[in-house]
């Protein structure tokens, strides 16, 4: 019985920060959402964040069974007011989940901004070149 009890708890535990852990990307009016090139930069208020490289894409391809999904890692450059502040990788994850640990590029007290999403999508039957590559950007208000 101490063993189901302890069970339980774990799988509930475990259930709890999966949930509280992720940030759900909205894309409504309080959120600004822009999709860049690799190279491109682009602006939010005194915050620039530049898609610099596009490092790995481990993304299980549309056409293939995969054990895993896997992800896909950028880099991204970040700029206040014009010069050059901090380098940031990024971990796209293959089943569009979105958390700070992976996710966030920049936080002040007002915004969040993440770079969430990545196209195109692994494809075997198509040859992705790097400048194919599109990284979603949102700022994202922290309260209202």
């Amino acid at each position: 019985m101490k063993k189901f009890i302890f069970l339980s708890s774990f799988c509930i535990i475990c259930c709890f920060n999966t949930l509280v852990s992720q940030t759900r990307i909205h894309n409504d009016s309080l959120h600004i959402s822009k999709l860049i090139k690799l190279q491109q930069m682009v602006d939010f208020a005194d915050i620039s964040v530049k898609f610099n490289k596009m490092l790995v894409d481990s993304r299980c391809p549309k056409n293939v069974m995969c054990n895993r999904a896997g992800e896909a890692i950028v880099e991204v450059l970040i700029y206040r007011k014009g010069k050059f502040f901090k380098k940031r990788k990024l971990t796209i994850d293959a089943s569009g989940v979105v958390i700070d640990a992976n996710n966030l590029v920049y936080a002040v007290e007002d915004y969040k901004i993440y770079g969430s999403n990545l196209t195109p999508y692994p494809d075997t039957r198509i040859e992705t070149k790097d400048e194919d590559y599109r990284l979603q950007i949102v700022v994202q208000p922290k309260s209202l």
